[in-house]
């Protein structure tokens, strides 16, 4: 009898640890692949605001570029608000570059692609000034850290 009771018990536990291992096993790889894309979105969003600072505009356009083309991958992929508030950024400053190369319409574009997604991701509606001052405090804030 205390065999049985011994074994029923051991039995029970390695399911139970096992059904509960395998549940937080699944929840902390999920929490790695949005830090793995976090990651991948941040260094493309420093490497654009560098190229933006310090390069010329080919090279500022097409830095910015490759960043909105990962945003806006990982923002169909997980649906994440956080992705639709760093587009908005990305094509505002995609517009200053624009404004800079003497291109108002592209630049026009760009700055109503970025306030639909400042539209989406934080409910506000921006002026493109407003984009280019929380635009050059962001890249003010990174210049600090």
């Amino acid at each position: 009898m205390v065999k049985a009771t011994l074994t029923t018990a051991a039995i029970l536990g390695l399911l139970t640890g096992s059904v509960w291992g395998y549940y937080t096993a699944r929840e902390l790889s999920g929490m790695m692949e949005l830090v793995d894309a976090t990651s991948v979105s941040q260094v493309t969003s420093h490497f654009s605001t560098e190229q933006f600072e310090r390069a010329d505009i080919d090279h500022a356009r097409s830095a910015v570029l490759s960043e909105i083309n990962v945003l806006e991958q990982f923002e169909r992929a997980t649906n994440e608000m956080t992705y639709r508030g760093q587009l908005g950024y990305a094509y505002a400053r995609l517009g200053t570059i624009e404004e800079s190369a003497k291109h108002p319409d592209a630049a026009r574009q760009a700055f109503m692609q970025a306030r639909s997604w400042f539209k989406r991701g934080f409910g506000h509606d921006l002026t493109d000034d407003q984009m280019k001052e929380a635009l050059r405090i962001m890249d003010h804030a990174f210049d600090q850290l």
